[in-house]
């Protein structure tokens, strides 16, 4: 699998192949202040941040509207392994990196021999699911305006209300206009 000079896991963008080196802390969404900005409609401002547990890299959706998933499974916190589609919205991203070594120290025994599993059909599993995880994101419907009002700031929200505030004077005053226009004088 693809890796960074050092050996970093990273997320790579489906659509349009962008590429992001995990860090700790690091943290997803359309926001600039987001150390990963990703501009999309469905992304939430501050969507999904990554976190580093036991040396094992996870994935914490942050209260995001459209919510995250990691093959296909929507969940708020998930470990992230090399070869996982991971879905953010609606923006699909393939994780690639090595996989986190096993750091529990081993005990002092006899060593036990354990017979090696037989191959599983990966490919034919992890092929399907893509398609169906591909076929879904097609027909998934992206949020449009203002996306998750609960993460706008106060000044954001503000003005929206006093847009709505008037749109209703407007439309008040217009009644009254055309009421006055029909009847006779």
């Amino acid at each position: 699998m693809a890796t960074t000079e050092e050996g970093k896991v990273k997320l790579i963008r489906r659509d349009d192949g962008s590429e992001h080196a995990l860090e700790e802390g690091m943290v997803f969404g359309r926001s600039p202040q987001c150390q990963a900005t990703v501009s999309d409609s469905s992304i939430s401002r501050r969507h999904a941040q990554v976190e580093l547990r036991d040396g094992q890299w996870w994935m914490v959706d942050l209260g995001s509207s459209n919510g995250s998933a990691r093959n296909g499974r929507k969940e708020n916190a998930f470990p992230l392994q090399p070869g996982d589609l991971v879905t953010l919205g609606a923006v699909a991203f393939d994780v690639q990196g090595k996989a986190p070594a096993a750091t529990a120290p081993l005990a002092d025994s006899d060593p036990i021999e354990v017979a090696p599993e037989p191959p599983k059909p990966v490919a034919d599993v992890a092929e399907k699911e893509r398609a169906r995880i591909r076929a879904e994101l097609r027909n998934q419907k992206r949020s449009a305006g203002l996306g998750d009002l609960d993460q706008l700031s106060f000044s954001m929200k503000l003005g929206v209300f006093a847009v709505a505030v008037l749109v209703l004077i407007g439309v008040y005053y217009g009644v009254q206009f055309l009421g006055n226009m029909i009847s006779p004088p």
